[in-house]
């Protein structure tokens, strides 16, 4: 595997999930991932690949979220997820 340009993100494989490796020098020599809580499927490499670009792109014209916040994937709300014993009283 070819190594990635230096100053660019990267899609890393950390025990079997994915995450995002920003460049050091956006963040002052400090190494800073993104974890996107996506297991390593060829679909979600596809996502990650995705979320990078953007990334990447807001980077290069000056719109950056250094905070992060504006790239990490949105999950579900906590009151549209139902309980064990709901979805159990469902199933019966």
């Amino acid at each position: 595997m070819a190594r990635a340009k230096k100053g660019t993100v990267t899609v890393q494989s950390h025990r079997g999930m994915l995450r995002l490796s920003l460049p050091r020098n956006w963040f002052n020599g400090k190494r800073k991932y993104l974890i996107l809580g996506l297991s390593d499927t060829a679909k979600n490499r596809d996502i990650a690949l995705a979320k990078a670009s953007i990334m990447q792109s807001d980077y290069i014209y000056e719109r950056f979220d250094f905070t992060l916040d504006k790239y990490r994937l949105e999950t579900a709300p906590e009151n549209e997820q139902q309980s064990m014993l709901e979805i159990f009283q469902q199933f019966k």
